[in-house]
């Protein structure tokens, strides 16, 4: 039960998986847009952006996530971004 409680319930005990939206999930949003719209170096500049954006996202909720779900969410985004944005750079 400890790893229950580890992984979903918050500081006072209430069971969190999904919070609103924060400022790099919403530019993420933005830029994923954008990617889809322009098909040119346009479209792979918003890419780069949105894939740094989920870096952003991925160190605030490693770093403050409030459960050890969003943690580990946050770890696999940042491991998945990581690759992406390679991939898309070289």
């Amino acid at each position: 039960m400890k790893i229950v409680d580890w992984l979903f319930k918050n500081n006072s005990g209430k069971v969190v998986l999904a919070q609103q939206p924060n400022l790099p999930v919403i530019i993420a949003f933005i830029l994923v847009i954008g990617s889809w719209i322009f098909t040119n170096n346009l479209g792979d500049f918003f890419r780069v952006g949105f894939y740094f954006a989920l870096l952003w996202w991925s160190w605030l909720e490693l770093a403050y996530g409030v459960n050890g779900f969003r943690r580990m969410l946050g770890l696999a985004v940042a491991g998945l971004s990581l690759y992406q944005l390679i991939n898309q750079l070289w």
